[in-house]
């Protein structure tokens, strides 16, 4: 179970850094938006990404606006 776990939350981290990347070659792209539940689910998965998927979590995050 843990390990499924594991595996879900690397893929969380790895869509985030791929959104991001979209997000900084195309700057007039939408590319997803961020609200309050959104945030609070990546920062759930916080605690079970790498390094490397906290940081492009924390990223994306750093980067929100509310309206």
């Amino acid at each position: 179970m843990n390990e499924n776990v594991d595996v879900f939350m690397q893929v969380v981290a790895n869509a985030v850094a791929a959104l991001s990347e979209i997000a900084e070659q195309s700057p007039q792209t939408k590319v997803f938006d961020l609200t309050g539940p959104t945030i609070n689910k990546l920062l759930t998965a916080l605690n079970e990404c790498t390094e490397w998927g906290q940081v492009f979590i924390l990223d994306a995050i750093a980067n929100y606006s509310p309206k």
